[in-house]
């Protein structure tokens, strides 16, 4: 006959301890004199109860904390490992480069201001300068508009040159661009990081930006530093890597896209 597992402990602590483990109830005990406490001398919303044999009050938060069930737990644990961010890796269009403490993340920035305003200009230009050139004889005009036209497909094909920098030191992060015409350099205390998080851009497209939480020197901002990029994960790339590298605690904030 196969034994009750019970009798497998020799100890009878341990006896006890299996037998009531699961058990939906439990009884408040007056540590002081060893008294069971009635419910009327219970302050649930306190914690707090009063022995009527020898009037000691203690808190009771132990007890309510052993009533939480396993399944209860089971279920706690499974949510908090949705909540949690999927760990990504390596990425197209994002280089990121650790050396001699420091991080550099090299992000390619597909918002060519250049070659945007270069196309938005050629479109009327030819067909103006066409019909100059027809009327007048002068082509000036129509070259204007071919070489506009030029510069933008130029500058598409050769779009991974455009890139967002990212610099952390030991003191601070910086952001700057290969663009150097259309973007300053800015610089950031690392003590005033507080968190980044990840944020689909509000344009749709499948596109999301890198932003950081940052006690500037009005309060706290919501500073952009990544240019858009093509999936969530190279945006969680960039993300990731900034907070191992500063050592800081990834927490979910209501302004990020959820998962």
């Amino acid at each position: 006959m196969q034994l009750d597992p019970i009798e497998e402990y020799k100890n009878p602590f341990e006896r006890e301890k299996l037998k009531h483990k699961d058990k939906p109830y439990t009884k408040i005990i007056c540590p002081n004199c060893t008294t069971e406490v009635q419910s009327d001398n219970l302050n649930l919303a306190g914690k707090i109860a009063k022995c009527g044999s020898c009037n000691s009050i203690f808190s009771f938060q132990n007890e309510l904390d052993e009533l939480l069930s396993p399944q209860e737990v089971i279920t706690q644990n499974v949510d908090t490992q949705k909540a949690k961010k999927p760990k990504v890796g390596n990425q197209k269009d994002i280089d990121i480069y650790e050396y001699a403490g420091e991080l550099s993340i090299d992000v390619v920035d597909y918002n060519d201001i250049l070659a945007l305003s270069a196309s938005f200009l050629s479109l009327p230009m030819i067909p103006i300068g066409a019909g100059v050139y027809g009327d007048t004889g002068n082509y000036f005009p129509l070259i204007i508009g071919i070489a506009f036209f030029v510069i933008a497909v130029l500058r598409f094909i050769k779009y991974r040159e455009n890139k967002s920098l990212i610099d952390v030191d030991a003191t601070h992060l910086r952001v700057s661009s290969t663009q150097k015409y259309f973007y300053r350099k800015k610089e950031y205390l690392n003590a005033n990081i507080r968190q980044f998080y990840t944020k689909a851009n509000p344009n749709g497209g499948g596109y999301f930006n890198v932003f950081m939480i940052y006690d500037g020197p009005e309060g706290e901002e919501h500073v952009k530093i990544t240019p858009m990029t093509k999936s969530r994960s190279r945006a969680l790339y960039v993300e990731q890597s900034l907070e191992s590298f500063l050592d800081i605690e990834d927490k979910v904030v209501a302004e990020e896209t959820p998962f």
